[in-house]
């Protein structure tokens, strides 16, 4: 009878640790849910709030109107096509073309805060987007392109005479400078910031380069992509990522660490 009467009690019992195995299962659910919508919202909040710093960052530099009258201008241009025809008789691996995405290339030289004093060159310039750029965004003193090939330099140049020819752009047009000749060889001895595409230099020219980046009086930041200098007056203090015409790099910026000897 003993043993009869304690049946209830032991289902009671396990009746009771059911239910409460069910609850402490049931909040560690709805605890696990009620983190994932946190997270969720949290998630949610920071992409707002990045999406506000960037248009407020577009905003303050008049990008939208920047990046049409780009879009204009280029339109019709194609450098991947004069760069091939400019290759035929000689080609090499540092030779291969490469174009800038406006935005992105914007975003990248705001990092260095160009302003009056700055005097900017695009080394391998072949139509001239980074300088054109550079120029409608930033008040810098000049924008210079040094460009191997022919084909390419003349089609930059007829891009500047259809930048003069916008309105509010005329200023900025005045400023553009573009070179017909070998980086290696052009006097650069003014420049204080240096962009260059660098991702298909390798060997000597890279080398050279290097060397004469490193010896310019006045130049305290270079930007390369996809490889670092090997210049021991500048030390990398940035990285970051860029969209480039072939798809997203790493680019550097380096600045003088030393002053010039």
């Amino acid at each position: 009878m003993v043993l009869f009467s304690k049946v209830p009690e032991l289902q009671l019992k396990l009746a009771a640790y059911l239910i409460k195995d069910l609850l402490l299962s049931h909040s560690i659910f709805y605890f696990v849910c009620l983190l994932l919508v946190l997270l969720t919202l949290l998630l949610h909040l920071r992409c707002k709030r990045k999406q506000r710093n960037v248009n407020r960052w577009q905003k303050s530099l008049n990008l939208q109107e920047h990046a049409q009258v780009f879009r204009q201008i280029y339109t019709d241009a194609n450098g991947f096509l004069l760069s091939q025809n400019a290759r035929q008789n000689h080609d090499a691996m540092e030779y291969a073309y490469g174009e800038i995405e406006f935005l992105s290339f914007i975003a990248l030289l705001s990092l260095t805060n160009p302003d009056e004093n700055t005097i900017f060159y695009d080394l391998g310039s072949g139509v001239g987007k980074a300088v054109l750029a550079c120029s409608m965004v930033f008040p810098v003193r000049k924008s210079a392109g040094v460009e191997l090939f022919p084909e390419l330099y003349f089609d930059a140049c007829k891009r500047v005479e259809q930048l003069a020819a916008m309105k509010n752009y005329t200023a900025k047009a005045k400023k553009i400078q573009f070179i017909l000749g070998d980086f290696l060889e052009a006097n650069l001895s003014d420049a204080t910031l240096v962009f260059i595409n660098s991702t298909a230099f390798f060997g000597p020219i890279w080398e050279s380069l290097c060397v004469k980046l490193d010896k310019l009086p006045h130049l305290n930041t270079v930007i390369t992509t996809s490889k670092t200098l090997s210049c021991p007056h500048f030390i990398v203090t940035a990285r970051t990522k860029v969209q480039m015409s072939w798809g997203v790099v790493f680019a550097y910026i380096h600045t003088r660490k030393t002053t010039f000897d």
